[in-house]
């Protein structure tokens, strides 16, 4: 079974899980209240006069009980949620370079728009990337081709081959690592030299 197989199955595990929370939890409180309800029926049968006395104590802490099961449904929900959608942010898919920044004190200095003279395309499947670049002024070829990683917020690509300019580029150093800023349809790659500062960014957009 393919990684994909895996991750697209856990998905649906914890849908699956989150939907029947939802279901059973209000069951819950029904349960719960009217065993508290029985409760207080009981003690009204046994102490007629002191639950006339202590009715109004009574309300109040059912009133609490109820308002805390809902504020920590509620959280559950929440985090729940968020978990989902973290889950779901992949690299998988097809994405288009629109802009690229250069950097001076790790602030933007320069921003440049990608047309159809100047553009990138890259490619992404559970591990593997392929990227394709033309530039209508350069008469250079330029494509890559490997292996990707995604950790602690670092992009990391090892590229196997590529165009000959690309080949003759990765003889020295094939691994390439980027500070990555993933977002469901776009993402950001930015260049760090080893001091930690930006010197380039490239921004894409999720074409497919």
């Amino acid at each position: 079974m393919s990684l994909f197989t895996n991750t697209k199955v856990e998905f649906f595990r914890v849908k699956f899980t989150i939907k029947l929370s939802k279901l059973i939890l209000p069951v819950y409180y029904v349960i719960n209240h009217l065993v508290i309800h029985c409760f207080f029926c009981k003690l009204y049968q046994t102490q007629p006069k002191n639950y006339s006395i202590m009715k109004p104590f009574y309300l109040f802490i059912i009133l609490i009980f109820i308002v805390s099961c809902k504020n920590d449904s509620d959280s559950k929900m929440s985090d729940n949620s968020m978990s989902e959608t973290k889950s779901q942010l992949t690299m998988r898919g097809t994405w288009k370079q629109i802009s690229f920044y250069n950097y001076a004190d790790n602030k933007v200095v320069d921003t440049i728009t990608a047309s159809e003279s100047s553009k990138q395309i890259k490619m992404y499947s559970d591990t593997k990337v392929m990227w394709s670049r033309f530039r209508d002024a350069d008469s250079i070829d330029w494509f890559g081709y490997g292996d990707y990683t995604i950790g602690d917020g670092v992009l990391t690509e090892v590229i196997d081959y590529g165009s000959k300019a690309m080949n003759e580029a990765i003889k020295e150093d094939n691994k390439f690592s980027f500070k990555l800023i993933l977002e469901k349809d776009n993402f950001t790659q930015i260049e760090i030299d080893e001091e930690g500062n930006f010197i380039y960014a490239e921004h894409y957009v999720r074409i497919e």
